[in-house]
C-alpha cells in the first residue's frame, strides 16, 4: 500500500511540474511578446507571475529601463548589472542583459548634463571585452565591439580614433564567427572612414566585404551593390572596377530607381567614342 502511495505522490508531483512547465513557458511567450509590442505594463505583470525564470528577470530590468511612464535608470541599472554579474544565467540571457548594461551605462555617460555621476563608475569597455571573449563568435561580440567603439570614435584625441580602427580592423581579420555576423562591423567601418578619414579605399573595401558576406535586406543589398560602384566611380576613379559592380547591379536591380545613373555612367565611353569616329570621319 505504501508503495503505490508513493508512486501516485511521484505521478501527481510529475504531473504538477510538467503542467507548470508548460503553464510557465505560455506565461513567458506571451511576455516576450508584450515587450515586443512596446506593452510594458502586461509584460511586467506577466514576468511577475514567474519570477524565479531568467527571461521575466531580464524583461523586468528592461522594464525599468526602457518603459516611458515608469523609467527609473538608476533601479534599471542596479538590476542590470545584478543579472551581469550572475555567471549562472543562460548564455542567452546573459548576454543581452550585458549588452543592455554597457549600452545604458554608456548612453548615461554621454548625457552627464541630464544624469549627472549616475554611471561614472561603470567601466563600459571592460563590460563589452567581457562579451566578445565570452562570445568570441557570435553576433553579440560583433554588437559589443560596435558599442565600444561608438565611444572610442566620439573622442576628440586622433590617437583614440587611430586606435579604433586598429582595434576594428584586427576584429573583422580574427573572427571566427559567421562572416554574416559581421555585416553590420564592415557598415560602421564604412562610414567611420570616409567621416573620419575620407579614406575610401578601406570605406569601399569593407562595403565589399559586407556585400560579399550577404545582407539579408534585399533592399540594403540594393543600396550597397550601388554605393560600391558610386564609390568607384566617383571617389577612386577606377573605371574597371566600377563598371564591374555597376553591371552586376544592373543583372540584379533592372528595376531600381538608380539604374539611370548607373546606365548613363556605363554608355559615356560608347558616346566619346562615337564623337572621336564622327570627328575623324569630318
Amino acid at each position: 500500500m505504501k508503495v503505490r502511495i508513493k508512486k501516485l505522490i511521484l505521478c501527481i508531483a510529475s504531473l504538477f511540474c510538467f503542467e507548470w512547465a508548460v503553464f510557465a513557458e505560455t506565461v513567458v511567450n506571451n511576455m516576450l511578446k508584450a515587450y515586443g509590442n512596446g506593452n510594458y505594463t502586461e509584460a511586467r505583470r506577466l514576468a511577475e507571475k514567474v519570477p524565479g525564470k531568467p527571461k521575466a528577470q531580464l524583461v523586468k530590468a528592461l522594464c525599468i529601463v526602457f518603459d516611458p511612464v515608469k523609467q527609473d535608470m538608476d533601479r534599471g541599472l542596479i538590476a542590470l548589472k545584478t543579472l551581469y554579474q550572475d555567471e549562472d544565467l543562460p548564455i542567452q540571457v546573459w548576454s543581452q542583459a550585458a549588452l543592455t548594461y554597457g549600452r545604458i551605462a554608456q548612453l548615461v555617460q554621454f548625457r552627464e548634463e541630464f544624469y549627472g555621476n549616475l554611471a561614472s563608475e561603470i567601466n563600459t569597455d571592460e563590460i563589452f571585452q567581457k562579451i566578445i571573449n565570452k562570445l568570441p563568435t557570435s553576433c553579440e561580440a560583433c554588437t559589443a565591439l560596435l558599442f565600444s567603439l561608438t565611444g572610442k570614435f566620439h573622442s576628440s584625441d586622433p590617437r583614440n580614433i587611430n586606435d579604433a580602427f586598429i582595434r576594428l580592423e584586427n576584429f573583422c581579420r580574427d573572427f571566427k564567427g559567421k562572416s554574416q555576423y559581421l555585416v553590420p562591423v564592415h557598415l560602421f567601418a564604412e562610414q567611420k572612414y570616409i567621416t573620419a578619414g575620407k579614406d575610401y579605399s578601406s570605406a569601399v573595401r569593407h562595403l565589399e566585404m559586407a556585400y560579399k558576406a550577404g545582407i539579408a535586406n534585399p533592399r540594403n543589398a540594393e543600396i550597397i551593390l550601388y554605393r560600391i560602384g558610386r564609390i568607384y566611380d566617383q571617389k577612386l576613379k577606377k573605371r574597371e572596377k566600377a563598371t564591374a559592380y555597376y553591371n552586376e547591379f544592373l543583372k540584379k536591380y533592372p528595376g531600381s530607381s538608380c539604374v539611370f545613373v548607373v546606365r548613363r555612367f556605363l554608355e559615356a565611353p560608347k558616346a566619346q567614342t562615337k564623337e572621336i569616329t564622327n570627328g575623324q570621319k569630318k
